[in-house]
């Protein structure tokens, strides 16, 4: 059986980034990101492969990509504003938003670790444009003890995070949408949040091998309760040793 893939899968095969190679995002992304942004930031920039696709993807946006690793930081990559910096330190990202943002997507593709993912969110949360995207990919190592090094695993963290917004406690986002592929599922799966069993639906069998999520911010929200939910939901306290 064939799967037709759309554009940015093609690009990303042609970069060589392992979000088409791997792990099967793009045709996700490309249904439910927007079709056109004026800024967007990775966090992650390993060899450029994926801030090369959205630079082709998205031509007339600003592509920013941070890292915290000094040579990736200051990685030169035609099209693309790269910057060395720590995703999780407050004053960093104040100075990097100050001078870049606000943004229209958010990726996070950085080290993965669960108390990185929760308070990278915590801190650029406020730099989403209304209605704009903040993804956190391979959440699969909320499965992984190695990666987990915060009170909840960032799918808990999701959960607990999408209840809110079913229950009409959050009125920041706009809604919740999780993907997860299994070894030999071309196609993955799709989960809203909203579904009652949607704990099982957003961690799937513990075996899925690949596991993103978007997280869409209102259209229309005070900025000030957006801000407020963000830094309710992590604090220093999380992390563990």
């Amino acid at each position: 059986m064939t799967t037709n893939h759309g554009r940015l899968h093609q690009l990303g095969l042609h970069h060589g980034t392992d979000k088409a190679t791997y792990h099967g995002y793009l045709d996700f992304y490309e249904t439910h990101l927007p079709a056109a942004v004026g800024r967007l930031l990775e966090i992650g920039i390993m060899d450029g492969a994926s801030l090369k696709m959205w630079h082709d993807y998205y031509p007339d946006a600003t592509i920013v990509g941070v890292d915290n690793d000094e040579q990736r930081g200051r990685r030169n990559i035609p099209g693309v504003r790269t910057v060395w910096l720590d995703a999780t330190d407050p004053s960093e990202v104040e100075l990097l938003t100050a001078r870049l943002g606000p943004f229209d997507v958010i990726i996070d593709d950085g080290s993965h670790m669960t108390a990185d993912q929760q308070r990278s969110f915590e801190l650029l949360w406020p730099a989403i444009t209304p209605g704009g995207s903040y993804v956190i990919e391979d959440l699969h190592t909320s499965h992984m003890s190695n990666y987990v090094n915060s009170r909840q695993t960032t799918i808990e963290w999701l959960n607990d995070m999408a209840a809110q917004v079913d229950g009409g406690h959050n009125v920041a986002i706009s809604t919740i949408i999780g993907f997860w592929k299994n070894q030999g599922d071309p196609a993955g799966f799709v989960a809203r949040h909203g579904f009652p069993t949607g704990r099982d639906l957003w961690i799937g069998p513990e075996r899925a091998e690949s596991i993103t999520a978007i997280i869409v911010k209102a259209p229309a929200v005070d900025r000030n309760l957006a801000d407020h939910f963000a830094a309710d939901m992590v604090t220093d306290d999380d992390e563990v040793d």
